[in-house]
Formats: structure tokens, C-alpha cells, sequence
């Protein structure tokens, strides 16, 4: 019977308007520890104990601006330090410290930028593009998947009483790793490729 794992996340930041009507700034720094988390008994890598212990700490920054009238421009990122703290892993029955190496799956670079330009009262066009750093695909930090750019766009009309919109997403049809599985993170799952999709949301 394990206990549940246990969290603890402190925040602290900033958030002003800018000067002109501009937009707004958001500056965040924190820090991230989770403890209890399943490990391997050092002594016996068969029995699994919950001593395991992972922290992240780190910066975020956005930005939302109104360079013009009809412009809208967003864009936000992250910088952040992941590890295993206290983490054993059975590897041919023998019990090996994972200490220091970074959790599978977990960027340590992100970062967005969005842009929507309004034509009229009806019609509005919008563009942005996602980066996600490298990210480890095992335990062992030995194998890795590489940082990927996606970018999409998107036109809308307003149909009263709701909208109708055109997207285009991963419009370079950018070829890229999304996660990771199998053994010792030996398999990809790749990310969704260029898709076309057409919707209609409205309000009642």
C-alpha cells in the first residue's frame, strides 16, 4: 500500500500593463518538487518503494500586445530546469540512479507567438507557431527527440449568432517526434501532420 504523492509548488511574479494601451507583460518564476514518487529499493531493484523525488524550476515570460488597432499579437515561453532528485531504475536486476538526469518527455524549452488580424467587423486572419525544445526519451537520458517548430493558421468569419472557422494545422507538414515509449524509449509517437479543419462555435 503506497501513500500518495505529494507536491509542492511555490510562484511568485509580475504582471503589468505596458505603457500606450500596448498590452500586458507577465513575468513568473518558480519552483516545483514532487516527493513519494515510485522508485526502486537500491537493495532489492525486484520491490519498488516510494522514497523517488523529482523538482522543476524555472522562468515564464508572455506578452499580449496591440501594436496596431487591428493587430494582436501573442507570445509567451519557458525556461525551466527538470530533474530526478532521488529516482532508481532496475537495469538487468541491478538497481541504478537516475539522480540529475531529466524525466522523459519534458522540454525544457517552450516557447509560442500568435498574431490575428482583424479585416473588418466579420472577417479575421491569424497565424502562430509552437517550438518545443529536445526532450529525453528515457530514463537513462541516452536517447533523445528533437526540438520541433509547428505552425498554423486560421481564418474566421463572423456568422451571428457564433463564428465560422478555417484551420490549418502543422501547415509545413513538419515531421516530428511527440512522445516516446516502448524500452528504454526505443519507439516514437509521431506528432499529427497538416490537417484541414473547418468549424462553426456559436453562443445561445
Amino acid at each position: 500500500g503506497f501513500n500518495l504523492t505529494r507536491a509542492r509548488q511555490a510562484e511568485i511574479g509580475v504582471k503589468a500593463s505596458l505603457p500606450r494601451d500596448l498590452g500586458e507583460a507577465t513575468l513568473a518564476l518558480f519552483d516545483i518538487e514532487r516527493t513519494d514518487a515510485l522508485t526502486r529499493d537500491p537493495l532489492n531493484p525486484s520491490l519498488t518503494v516510494q522514497i523517488g523525488k523529482q523538482s522543476a524550476r524555472g522562468v515564464e515570460v508572455a506578452l499580449a500586445l496591440r501594436p496596431a488597432p487591428r493587430w494582436t499579437v501573442e507570445i509567451n515561453g519557458s525556461l525551466l530546469n527538470a530533474k530526478f532528485d532521488n529516482f532508481n531504475e532496475s537495469v538487468g536486476g541491478v538497481a541504478v540512479s537516475r539522480a540529475g538526469n531529466l524525466p522523459p518527455d519534458v522540454p525544457e524549452k517552450l516557447a509560442n507567438l500568435w498574431a490575428t488580424y482583424r479585416l473588418n467587423d466579420g472577417w479575421q486572419l491569424g497565424g502562430g507557431a509552437r517550438y518545443v525544445g529536445k526532450r529525453s526519451a528515457n530514463n537513462a537520458n541516452t536517447v533523445f527527440m528533437d526540438a520541433y517548430t509547428t505552425v498554423d493558421a486560421w481564418v474566421t468569419y463572423r456568422l451571428k449568432p457564433g463564428e465560422l472557422r478555417l484551420a490549418v494545422r502543422n501547415l509545413t507538414d513538419e515531421v516530428y517526434a511527440n512522445r516516446s515509449y516502448g524500452t528504454n524509449g526505443s519507439q516514437f509517437i509521431l506528432g499529427e501532420p497538416r490537417a484541414v479543419e473547418l468549424s462553426y462555435s456559436a453562443r445561445f
